[in-house]
């Protein structure tokens, strides 16, 4: 079966101005390519939008980028507080814990 949206169309709009075709493409690379992790990815870590941060995480954790490792954790540690209910989802996702 051929794909309508190849991985290059997925990451050239991970640039995109809008949130919601950035968030598309993330969510679209993360399900289709999750061993992939175009380097593009890493301009996402810097400033993530939150809606944006759970499907990082995925395409982050499923493609083994152990060149992220650090800023993962930074975000992580700074944006979710892994005590609650939501943090444990990312670090379940994230830390595979």
């Amino acid at each position: 079966m051929q794909l309508l949206w190849t991985e290059n169309d997925y990451t050239s709009r991970l640039n995109h101005e809008d949130l919601l075709v950035r968030l598309w493409a993330l969510k679209n690379l993360a399900n289709l390519y999750p061993e992939s992790c175009p380097q593009e990815v890493e301009n996402l870590l810097d400033n993530p939008p939150d809606e944006m941060i759970p499907s990082l995480m995925n395409l982050l954790g499923s493609s083994k980028a152990v060149q992220y490792a650090p800023k993962i954790m930074d975000l992580i540690w700074t944006e979710y507080d892994l005590n609650q209910e939501s943090g444990k989802k990312y670090k379940k996702c994230c830390l595979n814990k």
